[in-house]
Parts: C-alpha cells; sequence; structure tokens
C-alpha cells in the first residue's frame, strides 16, 4: 500500500523484523519513506512521525557518507 505525507511516498511493504521502517533518497532527489507492514497501526504512525522527522530536519541532506546509525546517534544525542 502506498499513500503521500507532506508530498512523499509512504510505502507500507515487508521488511525484515528488526527494520521498522526507513527513509529513502535517490539520486533523483526523490524521497520515499518505508514502513514495515507487520508492525501495529500505532507502531506505523510513529514510524511515519520519526521518519518525518528527519525529513523536516534536514538528516537525508547529509550524504551517503554518514551512515543512518550514526544519524539516529547524533539526533537522539541533541534529544536529550
Amino acid at each position: 500500500m502506498t499513500i503521500w505525507e507532506e508530498d512523499i511516498p509512504v510505502h507500507v511493504v515487508a521488511l525484515p523484523p528488526r527494520i521498522h521502517s526507513l527513509i529513502s533518497k535517490n539520486d533523483e532527489g526523490d524521497v520515499a519513506i518505508f514502513i514495515n507492514e507487520a508492525l501495529s497501526l500505532e507502531m506505523k504512525r510513529a514510524c511515519l512521525e520519526h521518519e518525518l522527522a528527519h525529513f523536516r530536519r534536514g538528516d537525508l541532506d547529509y550524504g551517503a557518507a554518514s551512515s543512518a546509525d550514526r544519524i539516529e546517534r547524533k539526533r537522539h544525542e541533541a534529544a536529550v
């Protein structure tokens, strides 16, 4: 299933259990969010908000040199 949020396609798809969601930007600059279909509706909504927060803060602009783990760590340290 695909929905749109803030002009971003949101795909609810099968993902490995340890991956709840992710946001991706391709070479053309198009952004998409992927959410694990196995999650509860409440978790899906929380994951959508989490990924949209990354988009709004410009986390995708760090580029390929910055890993998702590093971005997550940096953002969560700033929140403390």
